[in-house]
């Protein structure tokens, strides 16, 4: 995998309300960012804006204009999904005001840390008032970890006065962003959805991640809708594709406009899946005043969605301001998130913002207080590092090859990342998984022994079943072939048993054992039924059936039949007497095996049926004729 330079950019605009962010947006692309009649005739921004701005340098470059106003808050996190880079704009004649602090707040837990400032309306101000201004702006920049290098530029969007050297801040600042993954999975944030005449259900977004193309196959989440994309638009230029950093709008052929809005996401890899639960790692505005509490019912932002959300602490306790914890956040609506996405948290009433916070594992277990380690290395950690965690974190399940751009935060790679991991059916699981799972499938055939000593072996599927809850399937079978091969179990048809068992009974048992195999000599062909067998002392029903299969396994009795058995020695009177009697007679009729062997109809049958099974005899339209097996009985 390569990267580039930014050929796509998107700047978003903050600030406090009237401090002049949308004149400002007009002085620098001739475009007005306010679409709605109300936003004009109050001058107020209500809506997102976007508009095209050209730096030079070849650079492909979008401003999204949002809202300052409090009531807007919501729109105006919509906006900041997918920005590079932040153009704060604080008016000269007032300063940083409390939606300029707020929106470095969002800046930051959204992990923007590329920003320009401009310092507006400055032909309202004279020269000392102006550096009062600016000494109070790079004050508030110095409070956050990102922002205390950024260029604070004097500019009046009435005069035009250093909108050229805001241009020229804004190119550098652009020129100098991290460059971006080639072939990440594609992600487009919905931030407007509506129908155009001709073109059909059309909506609009930053481009997140990867590229997209006219004709490719999407889905819209969480609902999972299908859709074809029918025309692909850049600043309102038909283009082919648009990439990671583009504003676009997309025409979606086969999707009802009653099924996108805003909040939905819009992919086109197969292995997206919404969650309502997920781990994180939270943090605290440190400027802030609010407290969460453990089991707190908060706002949750991630990309241009909102829902509501239950915090659950590892702590068990709460955090304040400045604080952090680990936590699993339960939302009320799905959200196709992915390792390493920032959200933001806001309380429910009043509506300020708290904190916000990285995902960090998209299906946290029962003991999930216990895997913060693992997250914090999917957070922090190189492709090799992120990858052995995220196969840690799904544990006896395993990690799917092509979920792992979702778990690690990271693009996708040709192959399987170097690491640790075992690969077991196409699916990845930590080597001390595979030993715990082994040893598992050893100690259930152990335990099982120790339950039943009258049994020889365990049934394949009950060490299966035992194991099903904590390892996938194919994991269970690729252990107890490593324990077969290893020759620590010995597998028997459709029961395993360890190697050094043995039946083990008590002496009631073997005397119950020795009565029972008495009776069926002494019953020859005419063996008794169950009730009989289980009347005789010492013996109940549970005995009597461990005791025939030890008989059956000794091939001192053979099973005739599923309630029918028969001691050896008169099964080969059996035969013997069957084949005498084809040598006079073939085909023979039942009655012919009846005198031979001294039986009634009612207990020859189920005979005949056991040789015609064994191929010692076999039915043909006018009786029973010499079978393929019969060789084997002479």
């Amino acid at each position: 995998m390569s990267e580039r330079g930014p050929r796509s950019t998107i700047i978003g605009t903050a600030g406090h309300v009237d401090h002049g962010k949308s004149s400002l947006v007009r002085a620098l692309t001739g475009t007005d960012p306010d679409r709605l009649a109300e936003e004009k005739r109050r001058g107020l921004t209500i809506e997102l804006g976007f508009a095209r701005l050209d730096v030079g340098g070849g650079a492909k470059v979008g401003i999204v204009d949002v809202p300052g106003h409090e009531d807007f808050m919501r729109t105006m996190l919509a906006g900041a999904s997918g920005i590079d880079l932040l153009l704060l704009v604080v008016a000269a004649d007032e300063g940083p005001m409390p939606q300029t602090l707020e929106h470095l707040e969002v800046a930051e837990l959204l992990g923007i840390g590329n920003g320009v400032v401009a310092l507006s309306k400055t032909d309202r101000v004279q020269d000392d008032w102006l550096q009062l201004a600016s000494d109070a702006v790079r004050e508030e920049l110095d409070r956050f970890e990102h922002a205390g290098g950024w260029p604070i530029v004097p500019v009046s969007a009435e005069s035009g006065e250093g909108i050229e050297h805001l241009r020229a801040a804004l190119l550098a600042a652009v020129t100098a962003l991290p460059g971006r993954p080639d072939d990440d999975l594609f992600r487009l944030p919905v931030d407007r959805a509506f129908s155009v005449a001709g073109a059909g259900t059309v909506v609009t977004g930053s481009v997140w991640s990867g590229e997209i193309r006219r004709g490719a196959t999407v889905r819209v989440l969480p609902a999972g809708e299908p859709a074809r994309v029918r025309g692909v638009q850049e600043f309102g230029r038909e283009v082919e594709e648009v990439e990671a950093g583009a504003r676009c709008a997309l025409a979606l052929s086969g999707l009802p406009l009653e099924r996108v809005r805003r909040g939905d996401m819009i992919v086109t890899n197969a292995q997206w899946l919404p969650v309502r639960r997920f781990g994180a790692h939270l943090r605290i505005l440190p400027g802030g005043q609010e407290i969460l509490d453990h089991a707190d019912t908060v706002r949750v932002y991630h990309g241009t969605s909102e829902t509501i959300g239950r915090v659950l602490l590892a702590s068990g306790g709460a955090i304040g301001p400045g604080d952090s914890d680990w936590a699993v956040l339960i939302t009320r609506d799905a959200l196709p998130v992915r390792a390493r996405d920032r959200f933001v948290l806001r309380s429910i009433s009043p509506t300020r913002t708290i904190g916000g916070g990285m995902v960090t594992d998209l299906d946290p277990g029962r003991r999930w207080r216990q895997s913060t380690v693992e997250w914090d290395r999917v957070a922090t950690g190189d492709r090799t590092v992120a990858l052995e965690a995220s196969v840690r974190l799904t544990g006896g399940r395993g990690l799917d090859p092509g979920e792992i751009s979702l778990r690690t935060g990271l693009p996708p790679v040709g192959g399987v990342p170097a690491g640790d991991a075992v690969e077991v059916s196409g699916r990845l699981y930590a080597p001390e998984v595979v030993t715990r799972a082994r040893d598992a499938a050893w100690e259930a055939v152990r335990d099982a022994h120790l339950r039943s000593p009258r049994q020889a072996g365990v049934s394949l599927e009950s060490v299966r079943a035992e194991l099903s809850d904590r390892y996938a399937a194919d994991l269970a079978d690729q252990v107890l072939r490593d324990l077969e091969a290893r020759g620590a179990i010995v597998r028997d048809g459709p029961e395993v048993r360890l190697f050094d068992h043995s039946v083990q009974l008590t002496e009631t048992e073997e005397a119950a054992r020795d009565e029972l195999l008495e009776t069926l000599r002494d019953a020859g062909l005419a063996p008794p039924d169950p009730a009989r067998l289980a009347a005789l002392p010492g013996m109940d029903r549970s005995l009597l059936h461990d005791l025939l299969r030890i008989l059956v396994r000794e091939g001192r009795v053979v099973a005739v039949g599923p309630e029918l058995f028969v001691e050896a020695a008169a099964i080969e009177r059996l035969r013997t007497g069957a084949l005498k009697v084809l040598r006079t007679r073939s085909p023979a009729l039942p009655a012919a095996f009846a005198s031979e062997l001294g039986l009634s109809r009612r207990e020859l049958i189920p005979l005949l049926e056991y040789l015609d099974r064994t191929g010692v005899t076999e039915r043909t339209g006018t009786g029973r004729v010499a079978g393929p097996g019969s060789a084997q009985s002479t």
